[in-house]
């Protein structure tokens, strides 16, 4: 078991039984997300406040790669273990999010989405990960659709009112989408 100790600000490993602590990693801010990729052993770490995302091998906790992203907070990130990619959400300044890909190796940097005409990225709340690798956005009332391929956009739902943080969900295994605004909740198979 994995657990974030706030007053140390370390990322630690509990025994099977939760009787005991073994080991633990500091930590420079508190994670939003840790995502696993079980089939390489790695845990992706998104640090928000610190604009960082650091790749830890799952057994030892040792650091694998760190990256350190540019502008505001880091916003959400989604894991696809399929294409080895990492994507984050992250605001680039008050009014402009873009999405970073990283190759999930290393964390170098595969492609930049900053948004365009057809795709804002203004207000980028979430993002989910479909099973054939493409990446689910909500920009403010609207959920799009972007190609792993060629980043390609397309407005796939509306909402009524705008989706916030957290009010979007996908399950890779299945296709199922789950979002919701203040007011309704859909779900969706892609």
């Amino acid at each position: 078991l994995l657990v974030v100790d706030s007053d140390s600000r370390s990322l630690v490993r509990l025994s099977q039984d939760l009787t005991g602590r073994l080991d633990a990693y500091p930590l420079a801010d508190l994670p939003n997300q840790i995502l696993l990729d079980p089939s390489n052993r790695r845990l992706y770490l998104t640090l928000p406040g610190a604009r960082q995302i650091l790749a830890l091998d799952a057994d030892t906790l040792e650091m694998v790669a760190n990256r350190a992203l540019a502008g505001g907070p880091l916003v959400m990130a989604a894991l696809d273990t399929v294409h080895g990619r990492l994507y984050a959400l992250s605001a680039l300044s008050p009014h402009h999010r873009g999405i970073w890909v990283l190759n999930t190796e290393d964390l170098s940097l595969s492609a930049m989405v900053a948004g365009s005409s057809d795709m804002p990225l203004r207000r980028a709340s979430a993002l989910g990960l479909l099973p054939d690798g493409r990446l689910l956005v909500v920009e403010g009332t609207q959920l799009y659709d972007i190609s792993p391929i060629d980043f390609a956009a397309a407005v796939v739902a509306r909402s009524g009112h705008p989706v916030g943080p957290g009010g979007l969900a996908t399950d890779p295994s299945t296709g199922h989408v789950i979002w919701s605004d203040a007011n309704e909740v859909w779900v969706r198979n892609q």
